[in-house]
């Protein structure tokens, strides 16, 4: 959200009547207690004008419709929001009814320190979260904000993104859920290839331990020879024994965390309701929950005595199996023991032979688990090719939706202003991130990262960096070897690097320009005034949101007003409402506006004096934007008419 603008949107589940409105309507606002107290200013389509001396509340108005309209969370209030509404509310109460694009109505209240509340037309209330839902919005600029907006290249951007609301913010969500899985599948990876390495520098041992028992194996006789296949016997017993042991410790494991399992839900739903709760007005349903929640936990139990018999089940007839099989063991053991007696004279022999076929099996169940982690580090990175993948096609999709909205832009505002997005070239969070990735690593950070930043994308660091593959980073970002190697190995010490580098967002970089002469200029390098300019027509195109606008015609000479500014609030004012606080005449009543609010103050209070259309006020407009009428007719004498 562009900072120093509001937006809320509704979820309700009352399906909504059909209905005439093209967009969304604020219809009053009401003030009780405060700076306000007893103010009710009554809306009307199309324009709106608030005038007034200094201090009169003009701000106020704005800065209470953003208060309603905004988070829930007071921590996400922005400082002069906070400052303006603790300071002319205090312990009073704001009331705004509000009409949707589809013609439902609701009233929204709120006062300090309290979530908004939420009413139908009925005056029922509606469990519906103000700041998470999207049936209502509003745009709101507060002073300064619109400037701002020319300046900073993000506030631009969601400026664009605002006119394909609904399929950039759909498209973004799906980003953010694939960015998330890719997340995932690179942390999988990372304990995959942790383990890996761990298989892989134990299995090195195993042709050692092969060759050992090949040149330590007996011979020279019969019996040496049957002792060498009563060896391989044996240590298969051993191995045969070892994946009993090793399946029951998996089917008793059952009925531990099934008791766990239990012990975590019954104590994450004990005293949850209370008796308090019970008592209260609302008890009714409080009692239907606990029943709820009782028959749950019931079932629960009986799952977990049928998980624990089945778990004894299984182990009682692994065992039964086991014993069996250890008697046979016993047998074939004594016997080969026997053997082995016979062959005294290589009894040394044998006992090192025990001890390299124990080892042995270790190491084969190692070779097992590294030709399964290779096989799973195969499906990762398909898994990951995959979602990086998903994640690009999503990202020229929002490119597109974006590209689209610019072209558009530009064909209206054609020829003053240009509008053009370039797709991910904002790489300023990229350097930002690699230099904090890259401290004390000993890189010169002045001359070697903004190289990286232009010549390698992030996730092909990500794949240097995964794979140590110095080469291709020193080829690519011509960096020298030795520095490229600092580089790898100290992005590698910290595990969660790779997959802030395979997320990473370049986002797409917006350009508005202002037509000065015969040449286009970039709005950021623009003065105050046509900053101003460039990026208010903007503002005003169709909308079915309320647009409301603190002072529009700041640092706006009065022949841009008249002559764009005017013109473009007629042309919005027909498919939109627009609520604006205002000193420039030329805005009310060259508007055209169809209702214009006096305000005034003795200094302790505000009230409305007078409101209607131009010409029911047109004497407080002359007195207060243009000095009076004596000072109207001066100049018009000094200019001639």
């Amino acid at each position: 959200m562009i900072q120093g603008t509001s937006a809320v949107a509704i979820e309700e589940d009352i399906e909504e009547e059909p209905s005439s409105a093209s967009h969304h309507r604020i219809l009053a606002l009401s003030v009780t207690g405060g700076f306000l107290d007893g103010l009710r200013l009554d809306f009307e389509d199309g324009l709106n004008c608030i005038i007034g001396g200094r201090g009169t509340g003009k701000t106020t108005v704005l800065e209470f419709i953003r208060f309603l309209l905004s988070s829930d969370d007071p921590q996400e209030r922005s400082k002069a929001n906070k400052e303006v509404v603790d300071e002319n509310l205090r312990s009073g109460k704001v009331v705004l009814d509000i009409e949707t694009q589809g013609g439902v109505p609701y009233r929204i209240e709120r006062s300090i320190g309290e979530a908004a509340a939420l009413f139908n037309a009925r005056g029922e209330p509606q469990a519906a979260s103000l700041n998470r839902s999207r049936l209502f919005k509003a745009d709101i600029y507060g002073q300064n904000k619109i400037e701002e907006i020319a300046r900073n290249a993000r506030f631009q951007l969601q400026l664009i993104d605002r006119f394909a609301e609904t399929e950039i913010r759909q498209t973004q969500e799906e980003i953010e859920r694939t960015k998330h899985g890719l997340r995932q599948k690179i942390d999988e990876n990372e304990r995959n290839e942790n383990a890996l390495r761990e298989c892989e520098h134990a299995v090195a041992e195993l042709e050692g331990i092969n060759l050992k028992l090949e040149e330590s194996k007996p011979s020279g006789s019969p019996e040496a020879d049957a002792l060498a296949l009563a060896e391989k016997a044996k240590s298969l017993r051993s191995r045969e024994g070892a994946s009993i042991q090793t399946l029951r410790d998996a089917v008793k494991n059952v009925e531990v965390q099934a008791g766990q399992w239990k012990q975590h839900v019954v104590g994450k739903c004990h005293n949850v309701i209370d008796e308090f709760m019970l008592r209260g007005e609302n008890g009714a349903f409080l009692s239907e929950i606990q029943k709820e929640i009782s028959a749950f936990l019931q079932s629960f139990e009986t799952l977990e005595h049928q998980a624990a018999a089945l778990s004894q089940e299984t182990d009682n007839a692994l065992l039964g199996i086991a014993q069996r099989l250890a008697q046979v063991h016993a047998l074939q053991d004594q016997a080969y023991r026997d053997l082995a007696a016979r062959v005294q004279q290589q009894s040394t022999q044998v006992r090192e032979r025990q001890g390299l076929q124990r080892r042995q099996n270790e190491l084969l169940a190692q070779e097992k688990e590294r030709i399964q982690r290779l096989e799973t580090r195969k499906n990762l990175a398909q898994d990951i090719s995959d979602f990086s993948c998903r994640l690009s096609d999503l990202r020229d999709k929002r490119y597109e939706a974006r590209r689209t909205v610019a072209t558009e832009l530009s064909t209206k505002l054609a020829p003053t202003i240009r509008v053009s997005v370039t797709q991910a070239e904002d790489k300023s969070l990229y350097e930002t991130e690699l230099r904090d990735m890259l401290k004390g690593s000993g890189v010169r950070y002045n001359t070697i990262i903004p190289r990286i930043v232009t010549s390698v994308c992030p996730g092909d660091l990500a794949r240097f960096v995964r794979t140590g593959d110095v080469d291709a980073l020193e080829r690519q970002a011509e960096t020298g070897k030795d520095q490229a190697q600092k580089i790898i190995s100290h992005i590698q010490q910290h595990v969660d690097n790779i997959a802030k580098l395979e997320t990473m967002e370049i986002d797409d970089l917006p350009r508005i320009e202002l037509k000065d002469g015969a040449e286009y200029k970039n709005s950021a390098q623009l003065s105050t005034g046509q900053r101003c300019t460039v990026i208010l027509p903007i503002l005003l195109l169709q909308d079915a949101r309320p647009l409301l606008i603190d002072q529009p015609e700041d640092n706006l000479d009065n022949a841009f007003v008249y002559d764009t500014v005017v013109r473009s609030v007629r042309e919005a004012k027909g498919s939109r409402q627009l609520i604006f606080v205002t000193h420039n005449p030329n805005i009310p009543v060259l508007g055209d506006a169809e209702r214009v609010f006096v305000l005034s103050s003795d200094g302790q209070q505000a009230k409305l004096g007078n409101s209607g259309n131009v010409d029911a006020v047109k004497d407080k407009i002359e007195y207060l934007l243009e000095g009076g009428a004596d000072a109207f007719r001066e100049r018009m004498k000094r200019y001639g008419h």
